[in-house]
Formats: C-alpha cells, structure tokens, sequence
C-alpha cells in the first residue's frame, strides 16, 4: 500500500472518530435535555395536583362546615372551636391538614371607615402596650391609608409619606386586601406588627365581632379593648376566668357575671359582643410528595350559611398564635 493510501485511510479514520465524538455530545446533550424535561413534566403534574388537592381541601371543608352547622348545636359547635382539634386526611404520597378556628376573634381593619372602629382600633393597640399617642397617630395612618382622600388626619401619613421612599409608592384609597398590608404603614415596626398580627383581619365589608365564649386567656387584650381599653384587661381576664362551661350564651347571663358587676356593657360593646361564631377561619397545608401548599379561606355565618369572603394562598396569610401581653 502507497504511502499516499495510509494517509487517506488515516485521514477517513480521524474524520470518522471527529464526527462520532460530535454525535455522542449531541447524543448526550439530547439525553440531557429530554432528562430535564421529563422532571419538569412530573414537576408541573406534581404541582398541578398539589393545587387540585387544594381545590378538593376548600369543597371538602365546606360540605363539613355546612353539616356542621345544620346538625351541631352553638353550645357543642363553640366548645370544638375552642378545643382546635385539627383534622388531618391521608392522601396517596402526603396529607391534608385542616385548621378550623373562630374567626370572630379578630378586630376588622375595614371597620376604620368608622369612629366607633378607629377607636376600638386604637384601644387594641393601647392594649397591646402603644402609648396613647403612638396608638392614636398609628389609627390615624390606618385610616388614611384606605380613605379616599389625600387630607392627612392629625399624626396619620398620605402619599407624601410613602413617594419618598424606595422604591415609591402611595395609598391605595381602599380596603385591607391582606393584613400584611400594615407592613407598609408608616411607622409600624416590625416587632409591632408581629405583636398586632394576631388580632386583626382583612374583611373588605365584613365588621368586628367578638364570640367572647370560644375567646381563649390570651386572647383578653381583644375583649378589653372591646370593652374600653388598656384599663379593662382585668375585667376582660375575668370574665373569660368565670365564663360558664357551656358558654355565656346570651347579653342577659353576660351581664349578670359578676366581673361587670361595677361596670355594665357599653353600647358598641354589646353591638359586637357575640355568642356563636360569626366567622369561620380555615387554614390548609397539602403535602404532596416535595411539595408544600398552604392556603387561608374565611367564610362568614349567616342562619347556618356560609358565604366566603377571604380566600388567599401562601404560608404568610396564616393567623399566628396569640402571645402573652405585652403591657
């Protein structure tokens, strides 16, 4: 053989082992790419399904709450509430865990359109330890925030407060839509906003009603500030000290407790103070498989009906518990 025919045969061999060097790349880039693909696939089908359970939590915690209503009486209704058992359902690859609570347990941040909610506002947070001042300024700031004007109230905060920040922003002129909304009030610092969080709620046009049987000890400064302010922490103490085990039941058998012996229900008081729940708060966590759902639905009580009028997803909408007073 030629010398010339040995290097066309090494030539053809070189080219050979090139062009497969190329495709065993492109072989294991397709692999590479169809391997990823098929992940974010079962990802999505995984995420997909973890939303449908969700969907299938909400109608299931529905159907139970309805049945609950119509075959449960308020006095053995209040006494599950107050208990918090919560209920978990077994799923092929997780579980659903359902939180069922009062929702009459918190103070309306819609209801500072109103005098009678700004000051039941501003005696929450003097509860809560705010000064008279802070309380009242920071009441103030609220309610500018969700007014429709561009009047500042006296210590309250327009836009002018909020476009020199960064980045700028202004009042939205509206309704709450989450409670972490407070956040980007003016003044409010962190650790106040971690003390407050478990005593508000965001209800567009839903009021404050407080179901003082299914109240908890910790859950006082909520009833003192309904009943007056920081200087009815005591009297809020006692009265969930002394309630009945079947519950007060009615404004007659309030009354006649011996903790308002000295001082009788004011009028905004008994317009809020309520014995069966008015609002039902659920919290659902799915787990499926590595995937992690939470979602928040509140319904509203109506003649054993309910009509939802919150519903949000993620872990930060969820009610934390309630502390030890601070003041």
């Amino acid at each position: 053989m030629s010398a010339r025919a040995t290097k066309d045969r090494g030539a053809v061999l070189l080219t050979t082992l090139l062009v497969m060097s190329l495709m065993a790349t492109v072989a294991v880039s397709i692999m590479d790419d169809v391997r990823y693909a098929l992940k974010r696939t079962a990802n999505v089908q995984a995420y997909a399904q973890a939303d449908w359970y969700v969907s299938g939590a909400e109608a299931y915690a529905q159907n139970y709450l309805e049945n609950l209503l119509t075959k449960t009486d308020t006095t053995a209704l209040n006494a599950g509430l107050l208990q918090g058992q919560p209920i978990i359902l077994p799923l092929e690859g997780g579980t659903i865990n359902l939180s069922i609570r009062d929702g009459s347990q918190c103070v309306s941040l819609s209801d500072l359109r109103e005098n009678d909610g700004r000051r039941l506002f501003r005696q929450l947070l003097e509860t809560l330890g705010w000064s008279s001042l802070s309380a009242a300024n920071f009441t103030s700031v609220a309610t500018d925030w969700i007014d429709e004007d561009t009047q500042a109230l006296p210590g309250g905060a327009e836009d002018y407060a909020y476009l020199g920040k960064t980045p700028a922003y202004r009042t939205p002129n509206t309704a709450f839509a989450s409670t972490g909304e407070l956040r980007a009030l003016s003044g409010l610092k962190t650790e106040d906003y971690a003390a407050l969080r478990p005593y508000v709620c965001a209800r567009e046009n839903s009021p404050t009603y407080i179901n003082i049987d299914t109240l908890s000890p910790l859950q006082a400064p909520l009833l003192a500030a309904l009943l007056g302010g920081v200087d009815n922490i005591g009297t809020a103490q006692s009265l969930i000290a002394e309630r009945p085990a079947q519950g007060f039941q009615s404004l007659n058998i309030l009354n006649a407790s011996a903790a308002l012996s000295s001082e009788p229900l004011t009028s905004e008081a008994r317009a809020k103070l309520v014995f069966e729940p008015r609002y039902l708060w659920i919290e659902m966590q799915v787990n499926y498989q590595n995937i992690t759902r939470y979602a928040v639905i509140e319904y509203a009580v109506e003649d054993k009906k309910l009509t939802r009028i919150f519903k949000r997803l993620g872990a930060d909408e969820r009610r934390p518990p309630m502390v030890e007073n601070p003041s």
